[in-house]
């Protein structure tokens, strides 16, 4: 409790830093390996995060709308009454103040995955089987630090408790990741091997997301996200399994095309001219 404790002490700026920045670190170190350009992958990461921001602050938007609506509406962001300023206190302005932590976290996590799996599958033309732990387990990082932080502030052992249990599933396969890579055995057995393990965790984290937001006293929102999220993985994985039974294309070696001798290069040739002479 003493580390809850000095967690909620940290400015939330701060925490969202850090979390953005862990996040990130996990999703290019991932695809650092499948040999990505760099500025793609912070594009991809840093336009999805934002589009699962805007989700999670709409989402936080419909859930409370009669408090939203109790706000009157007024054409400046900046107010000031003697020595008192306020910045996006009146709407519309209000809808954009996510630093007061109006954000439904769940709603994110998935908005990200939504939106990554697009930008990698349809504008980037990604290999799906490179690129779809890394955005599931990257988001997960990130919605498990997310709780902890949540749980610092709301002292709730059952938020502190997902949030363990997130980081500890995501740590596992991080490390049974290198593990396997290091093993003296073929590529092929070592991505299936990673393949089996990675699918596997995601499903348990799916259920036990699914188990946890369904059966208790939580937003339509985050209803709807959990279904959105389920429907997901099922389609990920499919067209994970699809990706990895797709045959290689093989280019020929150069030292499979059969060599001109020398003797036939030496050979003189007689043209055309030499015949009518």
């Amino acid at each position: 409790m003493n580390i809850l404790g000095f967690v909620a002490t940290v400015p939330v700026g701060i925490i969202l830093l850090l979390i953005f920045l862990i996040g990130m670190y996990v999703f290019w170190r991932g695809c650092k390996e499948t040999e990505k350009d760099r500025s793609s992958i912070f594009d991809v990461y840093i336009v999805s995060l934002l589009v699962g921001v805007i989700l999670g602050r709409v989402g936080y938007i419909i859930s409370n709308l009669d408090e939203f609506m109790s706000f009157i509406w007024y054409w400046s962001p900046y107010e000031k009454y003697g020595d008192t300023t306020y910045i996006f206190r009146l709407l519309p302005w209000r809808f954009l103040r996510v630093w007061d932590g109006g954000i439904i976290i769940f709603a994110l996590f998935v908005g990200f995955l939504l939106f990554s799996t697009f930008f990698v599958s349809i504008l980037k033309k990604w290999r799906w089987k490179q690129i779809f732990f890394n955005i599931f387990f990257s988001g997960v990082f990130m919605l498990s630090l997310s709780f902890f932080f949540t749980a610092s502030i709301t002292t709730d052992l059952d938020i502190l408790l997902m949030s363990v249990v997130l980081f500890l599933i995501a740590t596992f396969f991080l490390i049974a990741s290198l593990v396997v890579k290091r093993m003296k055995i073929k590529w092929k057995r070592k991505r299936r091997a990673i393949g089996y393990i990675g699918g596997v965790l995601i499903w348990l984290i799916g259920g036990y997301l699914s188990t946890k937001f369904l059966l208790s006293d939580v937003s339509t929102v985050e209803v709807v996200s959990v279904y959105v999220l389920d429907i997901w993985i099922i389609l990920s994985t499919i067209l994970f399994v699809m990706d990895m039974r797709r045959r290689e294309s093989v280019i020929e070696k150069v030292s499979s095309v059969q060599s001109v001798s020398l003797p036939e290069i030496n050979q003189p040739i007689r043209l055309p001219l030499d015949e009518k002479k």
